[in-house]
């Protein structure tokens, strides 16, 4: 009976984790050097991996090995102040961004440098913060706002650049559009795999 339970509470922590984290059984599986069949066995409850297995994937989410065996319910809480402190992450490191080009602003203004372009510094913190928050989104695994980061990215250095060279107008724009599609194409095509 007890073993039953454990293998219950490891399977929807095992599903639960895996979804929370953005990854398909495949994504999963490789990282493990599993097939995908095996996690598959594991989820439904079939089986259950054993315990270094068990430290390589509370490892990979950053969890404890309570965390997989316990009941599911005590394990939301736990996934909420992860989130919450992964969103608290992000709004400070847009800020240091900002306080970075106020800064550089501030050095422009005082030494009267570039007096007509000087409010750039915060145009080019709008790409700079993207970049940060693509390389956060990448190390959590989280393919949605990596995708939207990359979208900011590439419009604001569009943006950027066609603002800085007013002589060569909407060219930025136009090269930024099949970029674009290509970033499209490459995520949907990772969303699939």
């Amino acid at each position: 009976m007890e073993e039953e339970k454990l293998k219950t509470n490891i399977a929807q922590n095992l599903i639960s984790y895996r979804k929370l984290n953005n990854m398909t059984q495949l994504e999963l599986a490789e990282k493990l050097n599993y097939s995908d069949k095996a996690i598959s066995k594991w989820e439904r409850g079939e089986s259950f991996p054993d315990i270094t297995v068990l430290c390589a994937i509370a490892e990979l989410y950053n969890i404890s090995i309570s965390d997989l065996v316990s009941t599911p319910s005590t394990n939301k809480v736990k996934f909420v102040s992860k989130t919450a402190s992964r969103v608290r992450l992000c709004l400070m490191t847009t800020c240091l961004v900002i306080l970075i080009a106020t800064i550089a602003f501030s050095v422009f203004f005082i030494f009267n440098l570039l007096p007509n372009t000087r409010w750039l510094a915060y145009i080019y913190a709008i790409p700079v913060a993207a970049i940060v928050q693509i390389v956060l989104t990448s190390i959590w695994h989280n393919r949605f706002w990596q995708f939207i980061f990359v979208t900011v990215l590439i419009w604001t250095v569009a943006l950027s650049l066609y603002l800085t060279f007013w002589g060569l107008t909407w060219f930025f724009f136009i090269v930024a559009a099949p970029i674009e599609v290509l970033a499209m194409l490459w995520f949907f095509r990772c969303r699939k795999h």
